[in-house]
Parts: C-alpha cells; sequence; structure tokens
C-alpha cells in the first residue's frame, strides 16, 4: 500500500537538497561560468580587435611594398634613363674627340706628305738645275755667251728687268758704280753697248767698272749695281726656271 507520507516526506527531502545544491553548488558554479563567458567574450572581441588591426597593418604594408616596388621601377627607369644619357654623352664626347685626333693626323699627315713633296720638288730642281748646268757647262762656248749677252742688251733695251725701277730710285749721283760678271769675258763693244744702255736708262753720266769672269755662269752676263742685280746669264735662267717650277701647286 502507497505510503503518502513518506513519499511526502521524500519530496520535501529531495527539494530542501536541491536547494541545498542551488545555494552551496549552482550559483558558484554559474558564476563561474559566466565570469569564464565574459573572459572568452573579452579575449574574442581583444582578439578580434587585434585582428582588425593586424589586417590594417597588412594593408598598410602591402601599400607601402606596393608604393617601394612603384618607386623601384620609377628609380631603375630614371636610373636606365641617365644611364643612356651618359652612355650618349660618352659616345658624343668619343666621337668628337676621335674626329679631332683624325683631324690632327690628318693634318700631320698632310704636312708630312707636303713636307715630303716640297724635298721632292726641291731635290728635283736641285737635280734639274745640276744636270741641266752640267748639259749647257759641256755645251758652251764664246759663240753661246756671245748669243747671250745679245739677248741680255735685248731685254735690257727693252727695260724688261724689274730691277731697273728699283735701281732708278736708289741711284743718288750722276756716276754710277757698276760690277760686271761675265762667263767668258766681254770685248769692248759689248761692255760699251751695256754701258750706253744703262746710262740711258739710269741716267748715270759715267760708270766707274769693276770686271770679273765667273764660268759658273755658263754662258752671258750678269751686273750689279747698288745691291741690285740685272741677269742675263744661262745660270740665272736656268734657275728662275725652276723657281717658277717650284712654285707651281
Amino acid at each position: 500500500m502507497f505510503d503518502w507520507w513518506s513519499f511526502g516526506f521524500q519530496l520535501i527531502n529531495f527539494f530542501v537538497v536541491l536547494f541545498i545544491l542551488y545555494r552551496l553548488l549552482f550559483r558558484p558554479v554559474k558564476n563561474i561560468i559566466e565570469k569564464r563567458e565574459r573572459y572568452i567574450k573579452d579575449k574574442i572581441e581583444e582578439i578580434e580587435k587585434k585582428e582588425k588591426e593586424v589586417q590594417k597593418l597588412l594593408e598598410e604594408y602591402k601599400k607601402r611594398v606596393k608604393e617601394a616596388e612603384e618607386l623601384k621601377k620609377r628609380a631603375i627607369k630614371e636610373a636606365k634613363e641617365e644611364a643612356l644619357k651618359e652612355k650618349k654623352r660618352i659616345l658624343k664626347e668619343a666621337k668628337e674627340e676621335a674626329a679631332k685626333e683624325f683631324e690632327k693626323t690628318k693634318a700631320i699627315l698632310l704636312e708630312e706628305e707636303n713636307r715630303i713633296l716640297q724635298n721632292i720638288k726641291k731635290r728635283s730642281r736641285e737635280f734639274a738645275i745640276l744636270y741641266t748646268e752640267n748639259l749647257l757647262s759641256s755645251i758652251a762656248d764664246e759663240n753661246l755667251h756671245k748669243i747671250t749677252v745679245k739677248k741680255f742688251i735685248k731685254k735690257l733695251s727693252s727695260e724688261s728687268f724689274k730691277e731697273l725701277e728699283q735701281i732708278k730710285k736708289k741711284i743718288q749721283k750722276r756716276e754710277c758704280k757698276a760690277e760686271i760678271i761675265s762667263a767668258f769675258g766681254l770685248d769692248s763693244s759689248e761692255q760699251e753697248e751695256i754701258l750706253s744702255k744703262l746710262e740711258e736708262i739710269l741716267g748715270c753720266s759715267g760708270f766707274d767698272i769693276e770686271s770679273k769672269t765667273d764660268p759658273s755662269l755658263i754662258a752671258g752676263v750678269k751686273i750689279r749695281i747698288e745691291g741690285l742685280s740685272l741677269d742675263g746669264s744661262l745660270r740665272g735662267m736656268v734657275e728662275k726656271i725652276a723657281e717658277s717650277i717650284g712654285k707651281e701647286k
């Protein structure tokens, strides 16, 4: 038979025990759980905050990296442009320097070429003069000498000597002094004819004559007056021809 009193007593004991457990155990545990939940929540919020800060720093870092890459590219581009400009400048200077050296070398070579050419011309003239003089000397005689003297007198008569005007300016007195140099010597008629022409041209009343013989003239005559020469010798003709050849370019 069911005992309601025992059941009631046990039910009361259960609630008493339940109350004691709630007071002594459940509330502290609940407080601990709540504290743990708040701690976890705070930690989660802190972590989320940290994550946001890390994300922000990461984005800032990416931005900085991107800017650094752009600066790097720009610096490389500018360095390449500067290197290219420097290369062009160096090449330009090198070309200009090479051109200067080329012109300098060209001028030196041209000068050397001219020197050699002038030396060849000089040697050629000397050889031509020597050969011509030797040739003329081998065939020169008094007949050739007289023919040459006649040509000199003819040239003197036409006043073709440019030195005559200079001699006129230098002569300050009526009596003139002259030195006559002849290859074979002059006879009296030849000397007289020459002096007569000179007196007429220069206005001299007379001449103080000094006569010489010089076989190196080959043929003809040379007259010196006031430091100037009237050259009518074959040697003088050869030298004038050689000089005119030397002046040709």
